[in-house]
């Protein structure tokens, strides 16, 4: 499996995220190859604080496969935040 370094996306739901393997371990993101396609940088997600990384491309990393499917919980997670919401005191709500 390799990446297309040529490819434009148009939106973040476009833009595969691949699954890697490295000398340090495992990682999942968006990815992008040089024009050479010497070099391969995982690129975070712009809401994160995380430092893009780079390596070798084929030397240093290996692309294992393409996400297919993400699974979430759907409802709130419990926090202790929702458990201060103070109840209405309106006597017409219901």
């Amino acid at each position: 499996m390799g990446i297309d370094s040529r490819k434009i996306f148009y939106s973040v739901f476009e833009r595969p995220i691949y699954f890697l393997r490295s000398h340090d371990g495992y990682h999942c993101g968006w990815c992008e190859l040089d024009a050479e396609e010497r070099w391969l940088t995982l690129v975070p997600s712009v809401m994160t604080t995380v430092s893009p990384r780079r390596w070798r491309y084929r030397k240093e990393v290996e692309v294992i496969g393409q996400v297919d499917r993400v699974l979430t919980r759907l409802g709130f997670p419990k926090s202790p935040e929702f458990d201060r919401v103070p109840a209405r005191k309106d006597p017409d709500s219901t």
